[in-house]
C-alpha cells in the first residue's frame, strides 16, 4: 500500500523544514525498493511559492482527500499563514481522516490555530515555546523534547534545540 505524504508549504516557509522531511521519506522509500511513499509538496493554491531566503518552489494544490500523513512546515511565514481562514479550514479538513498529522518547528502554530493541538502536548522551536504557550493555553507545550507524539499528532522542535545551538557557538 502506497502511503500519501503531503508536505504543506506557504510563502516564507523554511526550506530546510521542507527538504528534510521530503528527503527522509524519499530515502525510506528507496530503502524498501520503492512504492511505499508518494510525497507531494502542496500549497493552498497550485503554483510557485517563494520560501524564506528567496528560494522558489513549485507546489501542487491541496487535494480534496486526506493523506496518510499531513506534514505542516514552519518558518517566518507561519504567522501570516495561520491568519488565512481558507488555509486553516483546509488543514482541519485534511487532518480529519489522516493517519498522522505532523508539524516541523513553528508549523505547530498552524496546527494550533487550526485547533488540532487543543488538549494535546506539543513541541516547537525552543525560541517559540513561550509564545505558543501564551497564545494557545489549551496546548501543553513541552520545551525540552526534540519531538512529541500525542496520539496521531506529532510535533517537532525543528533543526536546532537549546543544547545544540550553544554547542556549535
Amino acid at each position: 500500500m502506497r502511503r500519501k505524504i503531503l508536505i504543506l508549504v506557504y510563502p516564507q516557509a523554511q526550506p530546510i523544514d521542507i527538504a528534510g522531511p521530503l528527503q527522509a521519506f524519499v530515502t525510506a522509500d528507496d530503502e524498501v525498493g520503492g512504492g511505499a511513499y508518494e510525497v507531494r509538496v502542496t500549497a493552498l493554491d497550485r503554483g510557485s511559492v517563494t520560501l524564506a531566503g528567496g528560494l522558489t518552489i513549485s507546489a501542487s494544490a491541496l487535494p480534496q482527500r486526506s493523506p496518510d500523513t499531513l506534514l505542516v512546515v514552519g518558518g517566518p511565514g507561519v504567522h501570516a499563514a495561520r491568519a488565512n481562514a481558507s488555509l486553516l479550514r483546509a488543514v482541519r479538513r485534511l487532518a480529519t481522516d489522516a493517519r498522522r498529522v505532523c508539524s516541523v518547528c513553528t508549523g505547530a502554530f498552524l496546527l494550533a490555530s487550526s485547533g488540532l493541538l487543543d488538549g494535546r502536548e506539543a513541541a516547537t522551536h525552543w525560541r517559540a515555546c513561550g509564545q505558543l504557550a501564551v497564545e494557545f493555553p489549551r496546548v501543553r507545550v513541552r520545551a525540552d523534547p526534540i519531538w512529541v507524539r500525542d496520539g496521531r499528532v506529532w510535533t517537532s522542535a525543528g533543526v536546532t534545540g537549546p543544547a545544540s545551538i550553544w554547542r556549535w557557538r
